[in-house]
């Protein structure tokens, strides 16, 4: 594992959309100023900047008291670096930047009940996950889900994920609003 360096919290993108209300209750019960206890977070340079990919509720809740720089480590992980996690982690940015999402403190309005950030945040990974492994598998032609990515987009939506029989795609609006369409054949 990587030594941890201290970084500007500001500077950092997301990777994101939501915090759990649980856990960032859990990071507030034992935060202290000194961050003696703090352990670093974890972030990935992805083409334009760092952006964290494990510690959002940390960073959150250092940020909200005030930190200015935060110690963190540069990820090795499978799950980042790898090929899936870098198409995921792209996806995820890509939500970050669509819903105005440039650092931590824009997430201070977007705190969800857990039950609801299990269903919200999780349920959405888990859906552009098997996405990405379909297309990644050869199970869905990657060129004709470009094309239904352009043609959704000419109505409004942007697809997030997939069901797994591959027969819905999940979307939401600019606003967030989700909703189901059947995948054209």
């Amino acid at each position: 594992m990587n030594k941890a360096s201290l970084y500007n919290i500001k500077e950092l993108g997301l990777n994101q959309i939501y915090l759990s209300s649980k856990k960032v209750e859990n990071v507030r019960q034992w935060f202290s100023l000194d961050m003696l206890s703090f352990q670093p977070i974890e972030i990935y340079h992805f083409g334009d900047k760092f952006r964290i990919t494990d510690g959002h509720s940390r960073a959150y809740v250092a940020w909200e008291n005030g930190i200015e720089k935060i110690p963190a480590i540069i990820s090795d992980s499978e799950i980042v670096t790898g090929e899936l996690g870098q198409i995921q982690y792209k996806h995820d940015g890509i939500w970050c930047e669509r819903f105005g999402l440039k650092d931590i403190s824009f997430l201070h309005n977007r705190i969800l009940a857990h039950d609801k950030y299990v269903e919200l945040w999780m349920g959405r990974c888990d859906k552009m996950y098997d996405l990405v492994c379909a297309i990644h598998n050869n199970i869905l032609d990657k060129d004709l889900h470009e094309a239904h990515l352009i043609e959704f987009e000419n109505k409004g939506l942007y697809i997030y994920g997939i069901s797994e029989d591959l027969s819905l795609y999940y979307c939401e609006d600019i606003n967030g609003n989700l909703k189901t369409e059947p995948r054209p054949k």
